[in-house]
């Protein structure tokens, strides 16, 4: 699987994905949220700033300070599989085309969370939601509703995997990921 990494260059935006989206709030998916932070318990301070500084940036759709928190924590940012756009590129590409991206972000880390050990960056990583759990439970799933349509959830139940966004923050509050799918 080929990951795009934040500030990697090459390729070209979707044809006309910066003139598509408008400049106003309004015009993103995420205009009008309000960032929930429910669940901050057992959360280190530094990924629970890092959350709060992500919803934040995607209620005000503002997707260079996206890039700007992605870019705070040292990681190779992960952000799509197979695109080599700048992630702003990529996002508005995305919510031109009316996939919300920036909602789901938004509501991605409204959801329960699960910790993971993870070799390469320092550990552990929180990861949302917490259905990317390997041994992820009903209640895992379920808080998925509202999110994912009720065909998007019966059939993560029915794969056994949860194929749908996620966000990654390291215990130190690097920004991992923002991706979608499964590895």
């Amino acid at each position: 699987m080929i990951l795009a990494a934040c500030g990697e260059q090459g390729g070209t935006p979707d044809e006309g994905a910066r003139d598509t989206l408008p400049a106003d709030a309004a015009a993103c998916s995420a205009a009008g949220l309000s960032p929930n932070l429910s669940a901050t318990e057992g959360l280190p301070d530094a990924v629970t700033r890092t959350r709060r500084a992500i919803m934040e940036a995607a209620v005000a759709c503002d997707v260079e300070r996206l890039v700007g928190i992605a870019r705070e924590g040292g990681l190779s940012f992960t952000y799509a599989s197979g695109d080599t756009i700048p992630p702003a590129d990529y996002w508005r590409a995305r919510e031109a085309r009316g996939e919300r991206p920036l909602a789901m972000l938004v509501g991605t880390l409204e959801r329960p969370y699960t910790v993971e050990e993870d070799p390469i960056p320092p550990s552990p990583v929180y990861i949302w939601p917490s259905a990317f759990a390997n041994v992820a439970t009903g209640f895992d799933l379920m808080a998925l509703e509202g999110l994912y349509t009720d065909q998007e959830i019966a059939s993560f139940i029915d794969r056994g995997v949860f194929s749908g966004w996620r966000v990654g923050i390291t215990v130190d509050g690097g920004w991992w990921f923002f991706v979608r799918g499964r590895e």
